[in-house]
């Protein structure tokens, strides 16, 4: 049975082969590339192209009409334009969404974990997730020169960067800690305590795509513990001791079960300081 279905869908399908568009072919041919990699390197990067590529096309249309409206100031038109650009950019929704996945089935499935190795499985997903949202920050910071062309400045370009992660990361902490809830973790203010969060999650991502590399020619300094690679290490940290900043409340808030008003301000301030940081920080 099996070899005849075989042999009927052979002669179906290979007459019909020469009318397959190129432009197809070529991306069915990404699309396996990609999956290939994703099975082989185990890298979700590689699941986040293969489920993206071709796709996203309703909303690169609505945001080119969004986009055709114009702005009545320099932010204004800089703000639209990233707007579209992030999302005609592709695999940045889908990794944030398979580590909250991977992460919650880990809780459900782990058995009675500790507290503390709950928090920190908690933790590594959102630090393997936040650097997703920079996707369009990393691309821009390639060409710098192109920003200090723009009648802005630095800050208010960085700014504007920071919009669409900081919007997407706040939707996704939001929507992790209400699974999260509805999980038993805590009271519902914590969902709150998840969005502020996502903005400072946001506003790291952007920092962490201007990071300079590393210079490795520099020595090492020489401390009571031995060389320590200091100019190297600030470089390579950059991004993340801000998305830490925003996860010490958002941690304290889970270890409480519920988030106060007092631990909510915390966060809100918390997170715009990790705003300015993105804002004003200079990479040089």
């Amino acid at each position: 049975v099996a070899l005849a279905a075989a042999v009927g869908l052979w002669l179906i399908v290979f007459p019909r082969l020469g009318t397959v568009p190129a432009r197809d072919l070529i991306s069915a041919g990404g699309v396996s590339g990609h999956a290939g990699a994703a099975v082989y390197m185990m890298d979700l990067n590689e699941v986040g192209r293969a489920l993206s590529d071709g796709a996203g096309g309703v909303a690169t249309v609505r945001a080119r009409r969004w986009y055709a409206r114009g702005g009545r100031t320099p932010f204004g038109a800089l703000l639209r334009a990233d707007v579209t650009a992030f999302l005609r950019t592709g695999g940045w929704l889908v990794r944030p969404v398979l580590l909250l996945l991977l992460c919650v089935v880990l809780l459900l499935t782990g058995g009675s974990q500790p507290v503390p190795l709950q928090l920190a499985l908690i933790a590594v997903t959102v630090f393997a997730s936040v650097p997703a949202a920079g996707v369009l920050a990393r691309r821009t910071a390639i060409t710098p020169g192109l920003d200090m062309l723009l009648p802005l400045s630095p800050a208010m370009v960085s700014l504007s960067r920071t919009f669409m992660p900081a919007a997407l990361l706040a939707l996704w902490a939001g929507a992790f800690l209400a699974v999260l809830v509805l999980l038993g973790a805590g009271s519902p203010e914590l969902t709150a305590l998840g969005a502020l969060a996502g903005v400072g999650f946001g506003a790291s991502a952007v920092r962490g795509a201007y990071r300079v590399q590393p210079d490795w020619t520099v020595p090492p300094t020489d401390t009571v513990f031995g060389p320590v690679p200091s100019a190297q290490t600030g470089a390579m940290v950059r991004g993340m001791d801000t998305t830490l900043l925003a996860l010490v409340p958002l941690l304290l808030g889970l270890f409480l079960g519920h988030a106060p008003g007092v631990l909510l301000l915390a966060q809100a301030g918390f997170s715009v300081v990790c705003v300015l940081m993105a804002m004003y920080s200079n990479p040089k």
